[in-house]
């Protein structure tokens, strides 16, 4: 009976401390918005209004911050041990920040999840132990996640998403794109790009792109496949170099050029395709590369 009393007390205690939350402030529409949550899944939202309105539930309120100094807006849930923790964390948080559509996001959490969608300005969005989606974001694009998938569409300029043991998915126009995970797969449909790079330790890479007359693309992984298609590409001018290790083959399904060895222990694959103008470097040690077209 006492345990069963203690138990009611703590729900009681937790319902009490949760608090609605629905606060607007005027803010610049082209300024900087700063997050700082812990534990929590965050909707930021752009809208055609100079304003920011949150709204949503924080299990401490007393622990919210949302404020404005000249251009910058911070909302934070606050510990006393600091963002990075502490003794006394801040509560779970599910907030709707509404935001105008050319701000600036700089978005951090721990044990948080992110979903952007509607902007038009630069985003950089960072979180340990959660999941990143954004659909949007032009100029100058970064999300970065320890253990969350990713998954990124319609942002323009130059991006770049990493993850340590989450899975990459984009659909992009980016200018220069750069994409790294150590033990997820990456996987996307790139635009009319002048560089792209992907990197992963042991995940696999599957991706459709479009190069510029003279671009680059340089792609790698360690244990993992490398499967590059080049789709509405037109015509394509391109110098390949292509390495393996002592596990790894290549599928050329774009010429008839074939691999050669040196001693068993690695393969190899150059030749060019028209004027030879856009750079392609591919390289495994154990998995297998395809080229198509």
């Amino acid at each position: 009976m006492k345990t069963l009393l203690t138990l009611v007390l703590l729900a009681t205690t937790s319902v009490a401390q949760a608090e609605r939350i629905d606060r607007t402030l005027d803010v610049d529409p082209t300024g900087l918005i700063r997050t700082e949550i812990i534990d929590g899944k965050v909707l930021v939202e752009g809208w055609n209004k100079p304003q920011i309105r949150v709204t949503g539930d924080v299990d401490n309120a007393r622990d919210f911050v949302f404020k404005t100094d000249g251009d910058e807006t911070l909302i934070e849930t606050e510990s006393k041990g600091g963002f990075w923790g502490g003794n006394n964390r801040g509560g779970h948080a599910k907030l709707t920040i509404y935001v105008p559509r050319q701000s600036a996001l700089l978005l951090e959490g721990v044990s948080t999840s992110f979903a952007i969608i509607k902007v038009d300005g630069p985003v950089n969005t960072s979180t340990m132990s959660g999941d990143i989606s954004l659909d949007g974001g032009k100029g100058k694009v970064k999300l970065e996640s320890v253990s969350g998938d990713i998954d990124i569409v319609n942002a323009t300029g130059d991006v770049s998403v990493s993850s340590v043991s989450g899975d990459i998915k984009a659909r992009v126009d980016a200018s220069d794109f750069e994409a790294q995970t150590v033990s997820g797969d990456i996987e996307g449909e790139i635009g009319k790009s002048e560089h792209v790079e992907l990197n992963s330790v042991s995940g696999d890479i599957e991706v459709s792109l479009a190069l510029i007359n003279g671009g680059e693309l340089d792609a790698d992984t360690v244990s993992g496949d490398i499967d590059i298609t080049f789709a509405n590409q037109g015509d394509l001018h391109a110098s390949f170099e292509i390495e393996t290790g002592p596990g790894g083959q290549v599928k050329n399904r774009i010429t008839d050029d074939k691999t050669t060895s040196f001693m068993s222990l690695s393969g190899s694959l150059q030749f060019k395709l028209g004027r030879g103008e856009s750079e392609i470097d591919l390289e495994t040690m154990s998995g297998t590369i395809t080229i198509d077209r």
